[in-house]
């Protein structure tokens, strides 16, 4: 070792350029640049990196260049070459110079060589990801710039020039404590490497850019810019940034899904800017690094998993495949309008109910639904269009579809009467609509008698059948006098046989009589026969009537023989007596009727009391 060596030892960590400044202020020169130039090592030579003057130092140390290369910083353009890693000129720190002033202090008390000589730069503080000294706790501080080019990097120089400044400077260093990224970055330029993380895979640059400015995004949002956050809260955005990267790809890709579910783009920005903000303004607009090219790629990967973007759009590039589409984007590309197909998309149950509230943009499905969708809207109709394609009127469409004759595409039950509006909420296909029409007019032709013939309305009617039944019997095949009118359409245009239509819809007879028969076997009125079975002295059932269909009151034959065994009116009595009732009446003097003659309106005896 040299006496130059032993005036100025190297430290662990130190800079070439550090440890030719100090060599250079312990043997009095005015500034490193004049040593070198009295020593022939080029000073600036050791500032860039350069091989000669590294050799040359190494000669004067009496070592070999191997041992300060690795302690270099090697201009790489406007890049710096820093213990391996290239790191572009923005993440790097040399003029000012940054050190922490405690540290300057301890290496005085700590450190080997001439006294006075003895604090040293620090490779990891040249490094701007690195803040605070994790000793200390406390954040780095500048020297004063170089007052002349001649004093640039010279650390020691410049660190006698600030000597009166630097107790003020260790009193007021800001506390901070050491972020995660500051901590991987310093045990990276160590050397120490992670083999089992996906970090190792990236450069140094990448994982410091991400992760300071995913970081922020994620922390103070999207639209965050440089300026508005203090070194302080750099500190901990990178620190949060680094976290997320070194949990691995997926919890990166997380932290992407999140930027997009609090994104407020809309439909006139579905651009990187707009969903990631400051992080994709980074790596799409100010630089083309390729070592990013990871980065971008699960950037791009989650915004098409997570956005509607497609052909024509542009996303780190063209946007070539589209795997989503938005009801706005879909609107646009099928040219249909947007609040149609939302309606249409939430009436027919692939969209939530609950999404009737969000924007076209925010509703999104996945790209072959979406267009299977919009292709089915487009071969199909409403129910207005519907009815008129058919020929139908309200009556016979609703008919058709509570049969199950026709099934919306889309849409819920058939119009309730009194609220047609409803009916435009579904849709038929076109096709189902001429399935029907043709099946329909296969029907005709097979008529027996045309002039008997009725449209299915007046058919039905006079028949006494309901228009489900007449449309089922239709439909089936089941009516054989059918024809179809020539200056007609569709439903509107079929003529049916209505004595057909009424001999296969009959019901067989139930046997009973009807209150009017009744009235007639007590020789009675309506009003009584409904208050005898009300007060339960004639029991009554229901049956369907045979003819009309509807259930009407009957009674039994049985009972009414029971009934007239029993009992017999006061007007039957007469008759079997052969006298007026009024001196029928008078005969049976105080003899009551068998109920309540008020209640019923007529008077009715038991005949074991009248001997009839």
């Amino acid at each position: 070792m040299s006496r130059f060596a032993q005036l100025a030892p190297f430290n662990s960590g130190e800079t070439v350029t550090s440890n030719f400044s100090r060599i250079s202020a312990a043997l009095d020169y005015r500034h490193a640049r004049s040593f070198g130039a009295e020593s022939r090592i080029s000073f600036q030579g050791l500032v860039s990196g350069n091989d000669d003057a590294i050799e040359a130092f190494s000669d004067l140390l009496g070592c070999s260049p191997t041992l300060l290369r690795p302690r270099a910083v090697v201009a790489l353009g406007a890049a710096s070459l820093i213990a391996t890693e290239k790191l572009p000129r923005g993440l790097v720190s040399r003029d000012p110079m940054r050190f922490c002033p405690h540290c300057v202090f301890d290496d005085e008390q700590k450190q080997g060589g001439r006294k006075g000589h003895r604090a040293f730069g620090r490779l990891k503080w040249l490094v701007n990801a690195v803040r605070c000294c994790p000793d200390h706790q406390t954040a780095l501080v500048s020297l004063p710039r170089a007052p002349f080019p001649a004093f640039s990097h010279d650390f020691a120089a410049l660190l006698r020039m600030a000597a009166p400044e630097l107790p003020a400077l260790a009193k007021t260093a800001q506390a901070m404590q050491q972020d995660a990224l500051d901590l991987y970055v310093t045990t990276r330029l160590n050397g120490i490497r992670q083999p089992e993380s996906w970090l190792e895979d990236l450069p140094l640059r990448v994982i410091i850019r991400v992760a300071e400015v995913a970081g922020a995004v994620d922390r103070h949002g999207a639209g965050i810019r440089n300026q508005q956050l203090t070194d302080v809260e750099w500190s901990a955005a990178a620190g949060h940034g680094l976290q997320i990267l070194a949990e691995g790809p997926e919890e990166f890709r997380t932290l992407l899904k999140r930027l997009i579910r609090t994104s407020t783009c809309g439909r006139s920005g579905l651009g990187g800017r707009a969903v990631y903000g400051r992080l994709y303004e980074m790596l799409a607009h100010e630089n083309n690094d390729p070592a990013f090219d990871p980065i971008r790629n699960h950037m791009k990967e989650v915004a098409l998993e997570q956005l509607p973007l497609g052909p024509g759009d542009r996303f780190f590039g063209s946007v070539e495949t589209r795997r989503l589409h938005s009801v706005h984007s879909a609107a646009l590309q099928f040219e249909v309008h947007p609040k149609r197909l939302k309606k249409l998309l939430i009436r027919s149950g692939v969209v939530d109910a609950s999404c009737s509230d969000l924007h076209p943009d925010q509703i999104v499905l996945d790209a072959a639904e979406m267009e299977s969708f919009v292709g089915q809207m487009r071969g199909s109709v409403d129910t207005p269009q519907a009815k008129e394609h058919i020929g139908a009127t309200r009556t016979h469409f609703e008919t058709l579809v509570r049969c199950g004759f026709l099934v919306p595409h889309t849409g819920g039950t058939p119009s309730p009467v009194g609220q047609e509006g409803l009916g435009v909420e579904r849709r038929f296909m076109v096709k189902d609509l001429d399935d029907l029409l043709i099946f329909i007019k296969s029907l005709s032709g097979t008529r027996t008698d045309l002039q008997r013939l009725l449209d299915i309305t007046s058919a039905t009617r006079r028949a006494g059948c309901s228009l489900d039944l007449t449309f089922r019997l239709l439909l089936s095949g089941a009516l054989l006098n059918v024809a179809s009118e020539p200056s007609a359409h569709g439903v509107a245009a079929i003529n049916i046989d209505p004595i057909e239509l009424k001999e296969k819809t009959a019901l067989p007879e139930h046997g009973c009589l009807s209150l009017k028969e009744v009235e007639k076997s007590l020789g009675t009125n309506t009003l009584a026969v409904k208050a005898l079975i009300a007060a339960g002295h004639l029991a009554s059932v229901e049956r369907r009537n045979p003819v009309k269909r509807h259930l009407q009151t009957v009674v039994e034959p049985s009972e009414i023989a029971r009934f007239q065994r029993e009992y017999i009116s006061l007007t039957h009595l007469a008759n079997a007596r052969g006298n007026h009732f009024i001196r029928v009446l008078k005969e049976l003097g105080d003899t009551e009727p068998a109920f309540d003659h008020q209640a019923i309106g007529v008077r009715f005896y038991k005949r074991s009391d009248v001997g009839a």
